[in-house]
């Protein structure tokens, strides 16, 4: 006896409707007929491209606000083949360089007169589960924002035509652009600057032994003090984390003799250490000399005022966004930007 099934048939899908421009039906043609105006000139003015005269900007403004009418993003870039958004793609948001980076990120884009697309990965997640995402929303751009992607992925995205940067990451077989601070002169600058101090036992403490960032910061400040006929005294290496920084203060305060100096992965490693030493007999006046990196916006307050070589952020995105606004077939573009060490009390 044949096997008869009692699945239902799967039903097809609807046919995608034609997004509507508006709910209550108003359209640019009855924005340029209240205003007096052209629809082209209508048409500039929400496509953000062409010069429209301001008297003529303000006339179809105050137009679109009576009618209540605003431009289908969906329908443009339907229309156009890309949309007006630039994807950010970033993780660990609970960082407080990652929220500083993304703030001024958004910002920069927005001045641009362009819309953005968070996508935030949760630790431990593959980043490049959302780079298909990023181009499902037809974007004009990528900014891989403190993270790195793979390979794969990265081909993927140029294969697209999707013009795509990493920030505050470079890895050069990614083939994709990338704008990067100089971790390097960082590290090698604050290696300089406790040699010519006087400092002798010399501590660096670190985040994930196979992180690129710390791979780079660890190399180049070991490198300078050993060129410099000084070995460092201990390596410790964990995570950018305050409970990190906070555990190895303890660590090293047990060391005899004690540390005079400690260059630290990033800041929050170095305020959980100021913390950490806060906290142990002889308080931070028996603390070593510390410096961080980044500059992120916690080193400057009262109870750490820690010394740090700032990230330059706000060129590194300017000039990421200027790349998103390049040729598309450019080759691949490595800017490597230095910032500057900021003085506090930490050192």
């Amino acid at each position: 006896m044949p096997h008869l099934s009692t699945q239902r048939p799967i039903p097809a899908l609807p046919k995608p409707r034609r997004p509507r421009a508006q709910k209550n039906g108003y359209t640019q043609k009855d924005v340029a007929r209240e205003a007096g105006v052209s629809q082209s000139a209508v048409s500039r003015v929400f496509a953000g491209r062409g010069y429209v005269a301001a008297d003529v900007r303000q006339q179809i403004e105050k137009a679109a606000r009576k009618l209540g009418y605003l431009p289908d993003m969906a329908a443009r870039s339907l229309v156009k083949g890309r949309s007006n958004i630039v994807a950010v793609v970033t993780s660990n948001i609970t960082h407080p360089f990652v929220p500083q980076m993304l703030e001024k990120m958004t910002l920069a884009i927005q001045r641009r007169g362009q819309e953005v697309l968070l996508l935030n990965s949760p630790p431990g997640q593959d980043i490049d589960r959302q780079l298909p995402l990023a181009l499902r929303y037809r974007v004009k751009g990528i900014l891989i924002a403190n993270v790195s992607i793979g390979g794969r992925a990265a081909r993927q995205v140029r294969q697209s035509g999707t013009p795509i940067v990493m920030v505050n990451r470079y890895v050069e077989e990614k083939a994709v652009h990338g704008v990067s601070c100089d971790n390097v002169h960082g590290s090698r600058l604050v290696a300089r600057d406790f040699i010519a101090a006087g400092k002798q036992r010399i501590a660096y403490i670190g985040g994930l032994p196979g992180s690129p960032t710390n791979v780079v910061r660890r190399d180049a400040f070991l490198q300078a003090l050993r060129e410099q006929g000084v070995t460092p005294d201990v390596v410790l290496e964990g995570a950018f984390t305050h409970a990190w920084g906070y555990e190895a203060a303890g660590l090293l305060n047990r060391r005899r003799p004690p540390v005079d100096a400690v260059f630290c992965g990033d800041d929050m490693v170095a305020i959980g250490m100021l913390d950490g030493y806060r906290g142990l007999p002889g308080g931070l006046a028996a603390a070593p000399s510390i410096v961080g990196f980044d500059d992120i916006p916690n080193a400057s307050w009262p109870p750490y005022m820690l010394t740090t070589y700032s990230n330059p952020l706000d060129r590194m995105i300017e000039t990421a966004l200027d790349l998103l606004d390049g040729p598309t077939d450019q080759p691949p573009v490595r800017e490597v930007l230095q910032g500057e060490l900021v003085r506090r009390a930490s050192f």
